[in-house]
Parts: structure tokens; C-alpha cells; sequence
């Protein structure tokens, strides 16, 4: 049977690995303490495994990364581009071929037509009009500078930096959905199964006829300890906290990027201005030849608008609206969600004060039904009838318990954090009282 370890304050700062859990911890100790045989699964090392293993998880974790990247790569917008190359050419097009014996300052006068014939030096056409083919190396360093590109690079970078919170927000939400779950789900079968031990246990005695106020099959009296634990209700909880939601920012966030990408489609429309600064070597022979070199410095405007660019910034300020509009709906959708996360809290307290008025008649009952069938004043089928109701008041104080600290948690999960705490919780009953 699995078992839970008591529960322990848990500060969502710390790492949710614990130091004592490594690779090569056994597969069981990952999960608790191995006690008689079995495992005792400790609250904190099952929610380390599942933030360790869960896929989804580190799917969001991988695309929070890629957001950082796309948030580095766009301050492209801002900074130096350096282009290194090596181009190689061929070919017999008289005014390519005077070009390459240029770069290289190799120019003669046979170049321009002239060389020697029978009466001297005179005009040959074929040397300008048919030099052959000629090759032509050339290796280069280009720096390129965006100057002004209509806002592209501005609201880019916003963009991508919004998309990236936005990211690191949706990772947080995943990391609290899990804990969550583990909460409300994993924790409630749990304790239905160490119920169930102890209602097997109840069945025993019936079976045997043997009467021990004992325990059977079970290592920890939960509904003793739910009667010492004190449960006490926020005062009230701030609703307008829900802005603050991991998910609610995310939304918030990428209503953000959208409106940047608007400014990104306006600046396509925009001149944009650029400087280039390019050193070129020139060789007719080898690749990365130094024959000759040349520089050039050059600053340039550009500007290019069709109806592509319209369509882009429509579509931009489109879903720049529908980002506003779901960030609204969300942000009220959750003020609701808190809400409804506070009723249902309010109904677990007040299901946790019955359960143990209930518990407290039940085991009074007993002991006063127990002393009567000692003394021969109630029959066998009276004893274990009010043997069975006290089990089953305890096992309804365990999942009312269970019920209001999952209440709890789901509250922080709706983002309603805890304001304050009143004083007007029942006092906690010491067991066996």
C-alpha cells in the first residue's frame, strides 16, 4: 500500500528537485522511503519527479527557450551584420572579362585594343571585342548596418521580448497546473485507498468477533490527526489578484507582442536606410588570391510597398484586437473561476466542522455502545453497526479535510491568494478526546 508522509510548508521559490534525489537514487526513493517493504510516498519527491519527467512540461519549458532565442536573434534589427565570401567567375562577356583585368589592375593596352601589327602599333578590334573566357577570384568582408528601417527592428525586438515573458509565464502556469493536479487528484486516490484499509480492518473484527480498539492494516490513524489539525478560513480573498495569474500575464503578454507586430507591418511600408562597408581581393588565378584589393563605403535607401504590405498590416491590426479581446475575456473568465474557487471553500470549512462534530458523536457513541455490550446491555449487531458509523464519520472527516486543503489550492491556482486569516476557525480537537 502506498502511504503519504505528513504534509510539509512548501515555498514555491526553492528548487522543486530536492538535494538528496539523483540520477542514481533507486526508482522507489525518487518517490519516498522505503519502510517494511513498502514505499512511503513523500509530497514533495512525487511532485520533484513529475516537474522532472512530465513531458508537457518540458515541451514548455523547450518553447520558452526557443523565445529567448527568438528574443536575442531580433536584435538583429540593431546590430552589425558581418558577411564573409568567396565567389568565383567565369566567362567571355567582353565588358565581365575588362572588368575582372580592372579589379585585378591588370589592365594593359592590349585591353583597350591596341598591340603590334605589320605596320606598327595599331588598332586591334579583336582584342577588346573577344578577350576568351577569363576567370576571376574574389573574397570578401562585408559589414552591413541597418541605420533606419521604418520601426521594423524597434517593435520587433518589443515583440519578441513580450513573446518571451509570455513564454516564461505559460512555463510557470504548467509548473502550477502539475502541483495542482498532484493535489486534487493523485493525493484524493491516495487517501480513498488508506480508507478502504481501514474499513477492511472494521470487517476483520466483525468476521473474528474479536474487539481491540487496535487498528488494523493501517500505520497512521489519519482521522485522529484531521481532529488535531487546525482548519481555519481566509477572511477574504482579492479577487483583482487574478491579473497577476501566470496564464492571465501570458495572455497579456502576447496582446502585447501583437500590438508591436503591428508597428513591425507599418515600418515594411516605411524607407529604410542601411549602411555597407565591403573590402573585396581580387585574383585571376587562385581562390583567396590578394592580386588586387579595393574597398567600398556606401550608404543606401530603399522603400517597397504593394498591396502585400496593406494586407500585412491589416492582418496585424486584426490580430492585435483578437489578442486584446481574449486577454479580457480571460482576465474576467478568471475573476470568475476565483470566485467560484472561494464558494467551494467556504462550503469544504464548513463540511470539515461537521465531519468532526460528527467524528467526536460517533466515537462517543462507542464507547458508550462498547461499555453496554461488556456489561451484556446491547447485543453484537449494536456494536458493530455503531463500529461501522464511527469508521465511516472518520473516513468523512479524512475527505472533507482532504476536500477544504485542495479548496485551498485551488484558490491560489485561481489566483486569489490568501489575504488574511481570521480567528474564528473551530479549535482543533486533540485525539481521543
Amino acid at each position: 500500500m502506498l502511504a503519504t508522509a505528513p504534509a510539509r510548508a512548501e515555498n514555491p521559490q526553492e528548487s522543486p528537485v530536492p538535494a538528496s534525489v539523483s540520477a542514481t537514487t533507486p526508482v522507489e526513493e525518487r518517490l519516498g522511503t522505503i519502510r517494511d517493504g513498502q514505499v512511503v510516498v513523500d509530497r514533495q519527491k512525487v511532485i520533484a519527479a513529475a516537474l522532472a519527467h512530465n513531458e508537457m512540461l518540458a515541451a514548455s519549458g523547450a518553447m520558452k527557450d526557443a523565445a529567448a532565442a527568438d528574443a536575442l536573434g531580433a536584435w538583429r534589427g540593431f546590430l552589425p551584420q558581418l558577411q564573409l565570401g568567396e565567389y568565383f567567375m567565369r566567362s567571355d562577356d567582353a565588358l565581365s572579362s575588362f572588368g575582372f583585368k580592372l579589379q585585378n589592375r591588370g589592365v594593359t593596352p592590349l585591353d583597350f585594343g591596341m598591340g603590334l601589327g605589320p605596320s606598327g602599333i595599331q588598332w586591334i578590334p579583336a582584342n577588346i571585342n573577344d578577350p576568351g573566357e577569363t576567370n576571376n577570384f574574389i573574397t570578401r568582408i562585408q559589414l552591413l548596418q541597418p541605420i533606419f528601417n521604418g520601426g521594423m527592428g524597434f517593435y520587433g525586438k518589443q515583440a519578441a521580448n513580450a513573446a518571451h515573458e509570455a513564454a516564461g509565464y505559460k512555463h510557470a502556469r504548467a509548473t502550477e497546473t502539475i502541483r495542482f493536479h498532484y493535489l486534487s487528484t493523485l493525493q484524493q486516490k491516495l487517501i480513498e485507498v488508506k480508507n478502504m484499509v481501514r474499513v477492511a480492518g472494521e470487517n476483520i473484527k466483525l468476521l473474528t468477533a474479536i474487539d481491540t480498539p487496535l487498528p488494523l492494516a493501517s500505520d497512521f490513524d489519519e482521522a485522529a490527526a484531521a481532529l488535531s489539525i487546525p482548519v481555519e478560513m481566509p477572511a477574504f480573498f482579492d479577487v483583482t489578484a487574478v491579473t497577476r495569474r501566470s496564464d492571465i500575464l501570458a495572455r497579456r503578454h502576447e496582446a502585447e507582442a501583437a500590438g508591436k507586430m503591428v508597428g513591425v507591418a507599418r515600418g515594411g511600408m516605411l524607407p529604410h536606410l542601411n549602411l555597407s562597408l565591403q573590402k573585396d581581393w581580387y585574383d585571376l588565378d587562385s581562390p583567396f588570391g590578394t592580386n588586387a584589393d579595393s574597398w567600398t563605403l556606401g550608404v543606401y535607401a530603399t522603400m517597397g510597398f504593394g498591396v502585400q504590405n496593406l494586407g500585412e498590416l491589416k492582418k496585424a491590426k486584426a490580430q492585435s484586437r483578437a489578442a486584446r479581446y481574449m486577454a479580457d475575456f480571460e482576465t474576467r473568465q478568471a475573476r470568475v473561476q476565483a470566485t467560484d474557487a472561494w464558494l467551494n471553500l467556504q462550503a469544504a470549512h464548513e463540511k470539515v466542522l461537521v465531519a468532526r462534530e460528527a467524528v467526536q458523536a460517533a466515537r462517543a457513541g462507542l464507547k458508550i455502545v462498547t461499555n453496554q455490550y461488556r456489561e451484556g446491555l446491547a447485543g453484537m449487531v449494536d456494536l458493530l453497526d455503531t463500529q461501522a458509523y464511527a469508521t465511516q464519520a472518520e473516513g468523512n472527516l479524512v475527505q472533507a479535510l482532504h476536500d477544504f486543503r485542495v479548496g485551498l489550492a485551488d484558490l491560489e491556482f485561481n489566483g486569489a491568494p490568501i489575504v488574511a486569516v481570521t480567528t474564528q476557525a473551530d479549535n482543533p480537537t486533540q485525539p481521543g478526546q
